[in-house]
């Protein structure tokens, strides 16, 4: 029996060396005659074996253009670097690890797939001639509306982000500044998170996901307030840093090495009733459970609420009654905004159907849930997405 298992242990040390082998010999085939040009993962020029002369191999330039061209050429020489660097670097700072101490040059860096600039992972910016058809018809579509129901209030905000600006050059393709003129409401029912800086976008803005930060959300959230309504702002009650990181949606596909700390202001909400797609719910998203330690992986939906169909709060004081239709960035002050009004509705159009069991009736829901004002909300991607139209 032992003499089995010691004939069988052999034969898998035999496969594993030969698969190594091969290994080993396809990354010397590919480096000698298939050589990637780019080095993705360090942004440069890739090394490659030049031709051997006299010169080159006696003082060693020779061997050591073959040692940093296997290093560069051979399979998952990338991945094990990455891999290398991260992990010596999360055993020396794991609490303090950034990407802009991996990322830090004045210039944009790409790798797999993705943009960074200065710690943050980038979008690239938006074309206006390859959306000014989309932002059009948007327009048009909400002019409709609006003209359709002069008993209500109309509301636009639109948020600004990394497709709105050239991070180095300062150089916006200008969406915003294109599309709100050509909203027919009043210019004080028009607002904008502008973002006309690296700075701006650095300070509001998560690293590796697409959604504004705690300071970005409560900055929208005040500018909106003080669009559509005349209320004080509630004030945060300090900044809650729960030591927690995720790895937001930029990031999927390299990996939980990229990430961020899940930080969040305070807040002490009004008593309110919340319905979910026509459910009672507990609450809309988890900051309570955050601070109180009970949420694993702290992402942006889970600590400040999903996607849902129809989001119902109800503060039971006399007052008007608001909808928001927008999509994942307003899920952030949503609490926040309903804290003002009697009762708010949200309404995210690319779920709504599915999760309602029936298509959006705008000229049948205002009217059946008696809404004062309309805020329209979200950043250029709801703004060009037929999804988002008013029907």
């Amino acid at each position: 029996m032992n003499a089995e298992k010691t004939k069988t242990a052999l034969t898998a040390n035999k496969i594993f060396v030969l698969l190594l082998l091969l290994i080993m010999l396809a990354g010397l085939a590919a480096t000698l005659f298939f050589p990637d040009d780019i080095n993705g993962y360090e942004n440069r020029y890739a090394y490659k074996i030049a031709p051997p002369t006299l010169s080159s191999v006696a003082d060693g330039s020779f061997q050591d253009g073959v040692e940093n061209a296997l290093s560069d050429q051979v399979q998952f020489a990338a991945a094990a670097k990455m891999v290398y660097n991260f992990t010596v670097a999360v055993a020396a700072a794991p609490a303090t690890m950034a990407l802009e101490d991996y990322f830090g040059a004045d210039d944009y860096v790409y790798y797999n797939g993705s943009r960074f600039y200065n710690g943050k992972i980038l979008f690239y910016t938006y074309s206006l001639a390859e959306h000014s058809a989309a932002l059009d018809a948007k327009a048009e579509n909400i002019n409709e509306t609006a003209a359709k129901h002069p008993e209500l209030e109309f509301f636009v905000y639109y948020i600004e982000k990394d497709t709105d600006i050239d991070m180095i050059s300062g150089v916006k393709p200008g969406l915003s500044d294109y599309f709100l003129p050509q909203i027919n409401i009043p210019e004080e029912n028009k607002g904008c998170f502008r973002v006309d800086s690296f700075d701006v976008f650095d300070k509001n803005f998560y690293d590796t996901d697409h959604h504004w930060n705690y300071k970005g959300s409560y900055l929208g959230y005040t500018q909106v307030l003080s669009m559509i309504s005349g209320d004080e702002a509630i004030k945060p009650d300090g900044v809650y840093h729960s030591g927690q990181f995720f790895s937001g949606s930029k990031a999927f596909g390299m990996g939980y090495f990229f990430k961020d700390e899940m930080s969040i202001y305070r807040f002490d909400y009004p008593a309110m009733t919340i319905t979910a797609n026509g459910v009672p719910a507990e609450d809309y998203g988890a900051q309570s459970r955050l601070i109180a330690g009970e949420i694993d992986i702290p992402t942006y939906g889970a600590v400040y609420g999903g996607d849902f169909g129809e989001i119902i709060f109800d503060t039971g004081k006399e007052g008007e009654n608001l909808l928001v239709i927008g999509e994942s960035y307003d899920n952030a002050i949503l609490k926040l905004l309903a804290s003002h009004f009697s009762k708010t509705y949200s309404v995210d159009l690319r779920y709504y159907a599915a999760n309602m069991g029936a298509d959006f009736d705008f000229d049948a829901y205002v009217a059946e849930h008696s809404i004062d004002k309309v805020l329209l909300i979200g950043n250029i991607d709801y703004f060009v997405m037929s999804e988002f139209s008013l029907r």
